[in-house]
């Protein structure tokens, strides 16, 4: 079973001020930032296939804005 709820990440925190800012306003408040960690909260819900989904969307949206910009 897939669960996802924590990604390790060395980023600082310009740098995901700046990936945040490309996701819509309502879905911000998942993903908390602290030093090297990246929580997504209310993933554990869904099931494991809806997990990767969303998580696949999330960060394309993210990765997408920072292309365009």
């Amino acid at each position: 079973m897939l669960a996802f709820n924590n990604l390790e990440t060395p980023m600082e925190e310009p740098a995901w001020r700046l990936l945040i800012e490309h996701l819509p306003q309502h879905l911000r408040s998942r993903f908390v930032y602290a030093p090297k960690k990246v929580t997504v909260r209310g993933l554990g819900v869904l099931k494991p296939e809806q997990q990767l989904s969303n998580l696949i969307d999330w960060l394309g949206a993210m990765q997408t804005g920072l292309l365009a910009g």
